[in-house]
């Protein structure tokens, strides 16, 4: 592990009063451990919300398409508009977490250490 999150786990054990003794040999294996099953909780809750949501991208892409259908059928430009308006709308508030998770397992696979630490200071209270 990278001396930056020892250093993090060093002052998060200073708040809680323990104190990690390195040098013992069940330390380093423990600490590998936990971050890759840690990381693979990431990876996991990262997947299924790409799964999600892409889901509901394909079902927001059919609801324009069935309402852009309704809308020639009934001659209607405000049922198309409508439609449209709201397909899109619903689409980008979509492909914004999507794009966000699919950066974030990235980071999870390529750079598993910076994740481990943006969780420990943000959720650490440093």
């Amino acid at each position: 592990m990278s001396d930056e999150i020892i250093k993090v786990l060093d002052s998060l054990s200073e708040k809680f009063g323990m104190t990690i003794d390195w040098t013992s040999q069940n330390v380093m294996p423990y600490l590998q451990d936990l971050m890759n099953r840690f990381i693979g909780l990431q990876n996991a809750k990262a997947i299924a919300w790409i799964v999600i949501l892409s889901i509901l991208v394909i079902a927001i892409i059919i609801f324009i398409i069935v309402g852009i259908r309704l809308g020639k059928k009934e001659e209607d430009e405000e049922i198309t508009a409508i439609t449209i308006f709201i397909g899109i709308t619903a689409l980008i508030c979509l492909l914004i977490p999507l794009i966000g998770n699919i950066f974030g397992l990235m980071q999870n696979i390529y750079t598993p250490e910076l994740t481990l630490l943006e969780y420990i200071t943000n959720y650490g209270g440093m």
